[in-house]
């Protein structure tokens, strides 16, 4: 069971970072989401959405870590923060919204706590073999 939820966590988090191919800040909407937890004010920050899709990568194996039911809710916002169904920039927000309500305090505070910023994208994408600026 755990090695489900670990395969679902990295299934939808890749879903959500599979737009994130750059190296260099993009005007997506991922930029425009603004959490109450999320800090994305420090240099080099992450966006808010970001910072929440690399989070969740990062609380795997932490006593914070997505449980098998969160991940269960989480995969279809992802899938639809992906898709073309989501006619406009507010609509996109809203499921970011809606996957942070899924998330419990402690867990959006340990991502508020890591203060990703780009650099930890880049590392986390060298470490999964995805060249910088490649496409989603």
């Amino acid at each position: 069971m755990k090695r489900f939820c670990s395969v679902m966590t990295l299934v939808f988090v890749a879903i959500a970072l599979a737009g994130c191919g750059s190296s260099a800040p993009t005007s997506s909407s991922a930029g425009t989401y603004t959490s109450q937890t999320l800090d994305a004010s420090f240099p080099n920050a992450l966006s808010a959405a970001d910072q929440l899709s690399l989070g969740i990568i990062k609380l795997e194996g932490t006593d914070q870590a997505i449980t098998f039911e969160q991940a269960k809710a989480l995969l279809p916002l992802w899938q639809a923060i992906q898709s073309e169904a989501l006619n406009d920039v507010a609509e996109q927000n809203a499921v970011y919204a809606q996957i942070e309500a899924q998330m419990t305090p402690a867990q959006l505070q340990a991502i508020a706590a890591m203060q990703l910023a780009q650099a930890d994208l880049t590392a986390w994408q060298q470490d999964q073999g995805i060249p910088a600026g490649a496409p989603g």
